[in-house]
């Protein structure tokens, strides 16, 4: 068997799960076939993403349905800094517009990455803003070896 398991994730992607990192250089190596059958999509390698959380990102310069921006600006703004994935508004749509500031999850490759982001916060939006590390919320794994892909 060479995928243990499948599951769509939070943002709707489709993770699979598999056995062991034999099987998932097959799947990576065989990722065609498997884009052929599905339709239009990519196949990204698990990696460790090293995740933050900025707090007070104006709201006057950012809309919900467009998180990609926050991603764009702290790249330009923030020299040597890449956010990695689509940042994900924590403040909803019910707590939009209540206060000027936004709190927003990113992500970035590596962990020197995302501790200067903390040392040294991040301009966004024209305003420099308080950063601290996510939360880890990661449920107990089973005890099986897997490799995600």
């Amino acid at each position: 068997m060479v995928v243990l398991s499948a599951r769509k994730s939070v943002k709707d992607n489709l993770v699979l799960t598999c056995t062991n990192s034999t099987a998932k250089e097959y799947i990576l190596n065989h990722s065609r076939a498997l884009l052929d059958t599905i339709g239009e999509a990519k196949v990204i390698e698990d990696s460790t993403w090293f995740k933050v959380v900025a707090h007070g990102v104006p709201q006057a310069y950012f809309s919900l349905d467009k998180p990609q921006e926050v991603a764009r600006e702290v790249e330009e703004f923030n020299k040597g800094l890449t956010p990695i994935g689509t940042p994900v508004w924590l403040t909803g749509q019910q707590h939009w517009g209540e206060k000027a500031g936004a709190s927003v999850l990113l992500a970035f490759p590596t962990e020197e990455q995302a501790t200067r982001a903390i040392r040294e916060r991040l301009w966004i939006g024209a305003t420099s803003v308080f950063v601290e590390p996510a939360k880890d919320s990661k449920k107990k794994q089973d005890k099986l070896p897997t490799s995600t892909c």
